[in-house]
C-alpha cells in the first residue's frame, strides 16, 4: 500500500509565499479603509496623503493579484481527488445546504458579530483618540500599534491553537477582548494607557483573522462526511460574503454613532458629545457584539473530539484512495509476467544453483519436455 504522505507532493516555499502575498491585498484594504475613514472625518490627512495611500493600496492589490495569477497553478484533477459528487447540484440547492448546515451557521453568526466589532474599532479609533483622549498627535501611532500587534499575533495564535485547539483558542481570545473594549470607556483624557488596550485588542483581532478560516476546513470535511458532497467553494464564498457584511455593519454603526454624537463634518471644533459617543460606541456596542459572537462560538458543535473523528475519517478516505490508486497500476513489467507464465515453478526449482544464466538454457540437465507445458501455458 502506498504511503499517503508520499503520494502528494508538499507545497514549495515559493508556492506558500505566493498564496500569502496574494491574500495581503484584501486584508490591507479592509484595515486601512476603516482607519482612513476616521482620519478623513478628523481631517488629519491632506489630499497628497490620500493620493499616496491610494496608490500604495492599488500597487499592493495589483502585486497580490499578479502573484496569485502567475505564481500558482490550478489543479486539473481536483474532481477526481476531492471525492465529490455534487457537481450537478443547482446553485440554490448548494446555497441551501451551506446556509443550513448547523456548524456553518454558528460560525457565520459568530464571525459576523465579531467582524462588526472589529470594523467599529477600525472606523472609530482615530476619533476616539482625537476627541475622547485629546491626543491628536498619537492617532497614527495608535493605529500602527493595532495593525502591528494583529500581525505579530498570527504565530502566537497558531502555537496556542496547536496546544488547546481551535474552538477553545477562539473562545478565549474573544472573551479577553470584552473587558478590553469596556476598558476604553474608562481611559482618562491624555492617558497613554490606550496603547496597552489597543495592543491587546490587536492580538484578539489576529485570532479572529486566523482561526475561523481553519474552522471552515473542519466544517467542509464534516459536511462531506454527512452529505458525501464537496462544497468547498460555496462554503468559502459565503464566509467571504459574511466578512463583507460584518465590515459594512461596523462602518455603518460607526457613522450612525457620529451622527448621534453631533459630529460636524469639516468643523475644526466638535462638541463634547462626540467624545462621549466614541467612548460608548467603542465600549458598549463592541463588547455587546463580541459577547453575542462568543455565545455562538460556545455553541459551535465541532469540538476537539469531533475534530479528531473528522481527521480520522479523512485519513481513512485518503488511505482508501491510495489503495485504489495502487490497484489500478500494473502489477509488473511484461518480462516479469512472461517469466511467471512461461516458466513453471517446478522447472525453475530443478535448475542447479551453481549454473550460469547461459548454462541454464543449454544444459543437458534441463528437462526439455517442459517446453510443451510452456507452449500450452502461453496459448
Amino acid at each position: 500500500m502506498t504511503d499517503v504522505t508520499k503520494t502528494r507532493k508538499p507545497l514549495s516555499v515559493v508556492t506558500k509565499l505566493c498564496y500569502g502575498i496574494g491574500g495581503i491585498g484584501p486584508d490591507v484594504i479592509f484595515l486601512v479603509f476603516g482607519a482612513y475613514t476616521s482620519t478623513f472625518l478628523v481631517q488629519v490627512a491632506q489630499k497628497n496623503g490620500y493620493m499616496i495611500s491610494s496608490a500604495a493600496l492599488c500597487l499592493v492589490t495589483l502585486a497580490g493579484s499578479l502573484t496569485v495569477a502567475f505564481g500558482t497553478t490550478e489543479r486539473k484533477d481536483i474532481s477526481s481527488t476531492s471525492g465529490g459528487e455534487g457537481d450537478a447540484k443547482s446553485l440554490l440547492r448548494t446555497l441551501k445546504t451551506v446556509l443550513t448546515f448547523r456548524p456553518n451557521v454558528y460560525l457565520l453568526l459568530a464571525y459576523c458579530c465579531i467582524q462588526a466589532a472589529v470594523s467599529i474599532t477600525h472606523g472609530a479609533i482615530a476619533l476616539y483618540v482625537e476627541y475622547s483622549l485629546d491626543r491628536e498627535d498619537q492617532i497614527e501611532n495608535v493605529i500602527l500599534a493595532s495593525m502591528v500587534s494583529s500581525a505579530l499575533a498570527m504565530p502566537v495564535v497558531a502555537f496556542v491553537v496547536s496546544k488547546i485547539g481551535k474552538k477553545t483558542c477562539y473562545l478565549c481570545s474573544q472573551l479577553v477582548a470584552i473587558p478590553l473594549f469596556i476598558g476604553l470607556q474608562f481611559v482618562p483624557r491624555g492617558s497613554l494607557a490606550v496603547y496597552a488596550i489597543v495592543i491587546g485588542l490587536g492580538f484578539s483581532s489576529g485570532a479572529h483573522f486566523f482561526i475561523p478560516w481553519t474552522l471552515m476546513s473542519d466544517i467542509i470535511e464534516d459536511c462531506y462526511l454527512q452529505t458525501k458532497e464537496r462544497l468547498d467553494t460555496a462554503f468559502f464564498a459565503v464566509l467571504f460574503s459574511t466578512n463583507s457584511v460584518g465590515i459594512t455593519v461596523g462602518l455603518i454603526t460607526a457613522t450612525v454613532g457620529l451622527e448621534i454624537g453631533g459630529y460636524e463634518i469639516g468643523s475644526c471644533f466638535q462638541p463634547e458629545s462626540v467624545g462621549s459617543a466614541m467612548r460608548t460606541l467603542l465600549s458598549i456596542f463592541t463588547s455587546a457584539l463580541v459577547f453575542v459572537g462568543v455565545l455562538f462560538i460556545w455553541k459551535f458543535p465541532i469540538t476537539e473530539e469531533r475534530q479528531k473523528e473528522i481527521m480520522e475519517a479523512v485519513k481513512k478516505r485518503k488511505l482508501a484512495s491510495a489503495s485504489q490508486h495502487d490497484a489500478s497500476q500494473p502489477n509488473g513489467s511484461l518480462s516479469d509476467m512472461n517469466q511467471e507464465v512461461l516458466i513453471p515453478e517446478e522447472t525453475s526449482s530443478s535448475i542447479p544453483n551453481g549454473l550460469q544464466e547461459e548454462d541454464k538454457l543449454v544444459s543437458s540437465d534441463t528437462d526439455l519436455s517442459v517446453l510443451s507445458v510452456c507452449k500450452e501455458s502461453a496459448v
